[in-house]
């Protein structure tokens, strides 16, 4: 049974999840808006007809104000442990108290402790446990710190930067005519690329000029230029942390009896 001090924290993590489910309609649906159209370049030098991207659609700013929600929700799920783990011990928390999330033992060492004061030694023990630094060169992978990279960043811009991109996964390409393709040719098809004006999808070397391209590839939209979670797919980061911060949530439940 949930213990009353954490079911604010948990409310938190389900509104967060509520707005993952947003955003995947809204991902949804701009991938089936037609924001992408695909012509042909041929380059004679080097003999080589691509197939680009081409009129690409802007990605909605919902989207960006939706990554935004999800985040403050997650983050603010564990600030809210932190000053209820602090009240049940008996403390008074203060405007400094929340959450500490590091990549190294000395920077929790130095300044940890202190947004924690207060909190049962058996609350210490499990918020040291779930650091991002107990992963060593691995830290900056982990989920909780792209939380604290993420939401950082969102605090100080009016946007998260994000951007489509095309992912392994099903591909509907058909060219029209078929692409005449020598013994020896060459080709190349993208597996992972942004989806953006100009953009390669793929190339063949071939002294045909022209095909028209048409067809759907997998597209999702992917956080870009955001320290360690550089081209990871939103939605999928989003709910990991989500599952993630449950967890912790349900390993403070001990603190509480």
């Amino acid at each position: 049974m949930t213990h009353h001090r954490l079911v604010g924290p948990r409310s938190k993590i389900k509104w967060a999840n509520k707005r993952i489910d947003d955003l995947k309609a809204a991902i949804q649906a701009f991938g089936q808006d037609g924001h992408r159209i695909l012509r042909s370049e041929y380059d004679a030098e080097l003999k080589r007809l691509s197939v680009v991207f081409s009129n690409c659609s802007p990605i909605p700013p919902d989207v960006s104000i939706l990554i935004g929600e999800v985040l403050q929700h997650q983050r603010s799920a564990l600030d809210f442990l932190i000053w209820q783990l602090i009240e049940h011990a008996g403390a008074q928390p203060s405007n400094k108290s929340c959450f500490p999330i590091f990549i190294t033992p000395q920077g929790y060492r130095a300044r940890g402790k202190a947004v924690i004061n207060g909190v049962s030694s058996t609350a210490e023990t499990l918020i040291r446990a779930n650091q991002p630094f107990q992963k060593g060169p691995a830290a900056t992978r982990d989920p909780l710190w792209m939380l604290h990279d993420l939401n950082n960043i969102d605090k100080h811009r009016a946007l998260i930067v994000a951007g489509a991109a095309m992912l392994s996964g099903p591909k509907e390409l058909y060219l029209s005519p078929p692409v005449d393709l020598k013994a020896w040719a060459k080709q190349y098809w993208a597996v992972r690329v942004p989806v953006e004006d100009g953009r390669v999808l793929a190339w063949f070397e071939t002294e045909q000029r022209e095909v028209k391209a048409h067809g759907r590839v997998t597209i999702t939209i992917v956080f870009n230029e955001v320290g360690p979670a550089e081209d990871e797919p939103v939605t999928a980061l989003l709910t990991q942390l989500s599952t993630q911060i449950s967890a912790i949530l349900d390993s403070f439940e001990v603190c509480f009896n």
